[in-house]
């Protein structure tokens, strides 16, 4: 039997089993966070408060073991009490996805909210799928990242990547497979660099 087809069969045989095992994987860490996100989502009675996402934060940090942690970053949800709000980011904006349009308001103190109109419109539609939450907080750790931290729904965090089309216009892409396309509505903060 030559080299290459040794090496063939090994390749047919190890990587379906690799990737089985890697779907147990997967399926652990998920199962096992999920249970500390029960537990400690129990003990908090309010997500939005500093001092209770802290305690949140510990609790899903004691409540795992080192792989789950390595694999789950449950210290990503710092971002919710310590937001990244690069100056690039600050201002009004106009959000169309699919069939939806809205304005978003997204604050230097890491806070955002969706313009109240534009919400009574939604609601009123028939076949309105939005159900994120209205407001709360948003970070972008880096250029090409921003975090949403609204509405009651803590899992899996709502962490999106960005894609800079000019310094006014970017795509966002949605957990869901969705691209929300954003078009800056107000004026660049004074002595702000531009991205890209």
């Amino acid at each position: 039997m030559s080299r290459n087809f040794s090496w063939f069969l090994r390749g047919i045989i190890y990587i379906p089993f690799c990737f089985v095992l890697f779907i147990c994987f997967h399926g652990y860490v998920n199962y096992k966070f999920t249970q500390s996100l029960e537990l400690c989502y129990s003990k908090a009675a309010m997500i939005d408060e500093s001092s209770e996402m802290r305690d949140f934060i510990g609790c899903l940090q004691e409540n795992n073991n080192s792989v789950v942690r390595w694999y789950m970053k449950p210290e990503r949800y710092y971002n919710a009490i310590q937001p990244h709000v690069p100056c690039q980011w600050v201002g009004r904006w106009q959000a169309k996805r699919d069939k939806i349009s809205f304005a978003i308001e997204l604050k230097a103190n890491g806070k955002f909210k969706i313009d109240n109109g534009t919400m009574e419109v939604l609601s009123k539609q028939k076949h309105n799928d939005y159900t994120e939450g209205y407001e709360g907080v948003w970070s972008s750790p880096n250029k090409e990242t921003i975090m949403w931290f609204g509405g009651s729904r803590i899992w899996p965090i709502d962490e999106n990547k960005v894609d800079w089309l000019n310094k006014d216009q970017l795509v966002i892409y949605e957990l869901n497979g969705e691209k929300t396309y954003y078009q800056r509505q107000s004026a660049h903060i004074e002595n702000c660099p531009y991205y890209p």
